[in-house]
């Protein structure tokens, strides 16, 4: 099922100005009879859960994190858009910012959120999701681990491939790690540079296969257009091809927002040349990368350096396709 657009939603709700506090402008999710998206007197965005085993009688303490309030058991009334009220506890995340842009970054995560949670939501599985944005909430104001092209360059990678769900299985936890994706003893390291000479900077571990195990180098050109696509834009493409894994669709946006960290609003704003990615993406195999001996001295880490791959022969993914999964899907559709 795709996710729903709760922008829309939101956006088509009006803020109610009388009464008390407690009371929301609230719409129903199409398809998710359990679930509201709702609009306060403030006119911010929250996600309103009717949880099927919560106690009434218990109180709950709100769990405040730096944009978002989770509220269970919270009592207040809904009010629809035909104007028919209801009163009753339910839990409730709510965005606390007034910026617009986090507000549909919210958004976006609370329609993930949804397909994660399910059509049966019960107190263990809401609070398990709770920690789950708490997680990727708190990234917002860490500082940015990657540059934007080489996010957008992995995502691109993801977006264009023909299993989309065994990428994003294969896809780096943290973007510390040595490769951008590994299964088993496959591993696939993402290269783009914005000029127009394929020169890149490795480290030396990324060019050092594992036993038995091989790495294909993808380099592309990745260049700011305005006319382009941005990470947001890739992001869409690829939740509608995870449709049926939500798991999957919140992992992507956990791994973008510890990526972007701060940074995060230029996830909509920078774009960048798709048809250029496309025209110029190469595959290699690690071994002909032009490296340094990998007999270092002892006492010696952390080695990097940059190799120029105008001259290095690109590889038939075709034959290379055949030996893993990995590789067979990081074929292009």
């Amino acid at each position: 099922m795709l996710s729903p657009d709760l922008v829309q939603l939101f956006n088509n709700l009006q803020i109610i100005t009388d009464g008390a506090s407690t009371r929301l402008s609230a719409s129903l999710v199409p398809g998710y009879n359990l679930y509201r998206i709702g609009k306060d007197q403030s006119g911010k965005p929250c996600l309103i859960i009717s949880v099927s085993d919560i106690d009434h009688n218990y109180s709950y303490h709100p769990i405040s994190l730096e944009h978002v309030i989770i509220n269970h058991g919270y009592q207040c009334r809904i009010i629809d858009s035909n104007g028919i009220s209801e009163e009753g506890k339910f839990s409730i995340i709510q965005c606390i910012s007034t910026d617009p842009l986090l507000q549909a970054y919210f958004l976006r995560v609370c329609s993930v959120i949804i397909l994660l949670i399910g059509e049966n939501p019960n107190t263990s599985v809401v609070s398990n999701a709770v920690d789950k944005i708490a997680t990727l909430f708190s990234a917002l104001s860490s500082p940015p681990k990657n540059s934007l092209q080489g996010l957008w360059a992995e995502l691109f990678i993801i977006s264009q491939s023909f299993s989309p769900s065994i990428l994003a299985e294969a896809w780096h936890i943290t973007p510390e790690d040595h490769f951008d994706f590994a299964l088993g003893n496959q591993r696939i390291e993402i290269k783009s540079t914005n000029g127009s000479i394929r020169r890149h900077s490795f480290s030396l571990e990324q060019l050092i296969a594992p036993v038995k195990g091989q790495i294909i180098i993808a380099s592309l050109f990745v260049q700011t257009s305005g006319a382009g696509i941005s990470i947001i834009d890739l992001l869409d493409i690829i939740s509608k091809s995870l449709s049926s894994l939500p798991g999957l669709q919140f992992k992507i946006e956990q791994s973008v927002a510890a990526t972007l960290g701060d940074s995060w609003r230029l996830a909509s704003d920078e774009r960048f040349d798709i048809e250029l990615a496309k025209q110029s993406l190469r595959f290699y195999d690690a071994k002909n990368v032009p490296s340094i001996p990998p007999d270092i001295p002892p006492g010696v880490s952390n080695i990097r350096f940059v190799s120029d791959l105008t001259n290095v022969t690109q590889i038939d993914l075709n034959v290379f396709s055949g030996k893993g999964s990995l590789f067979r899907s990081v074929k292009k559709r």
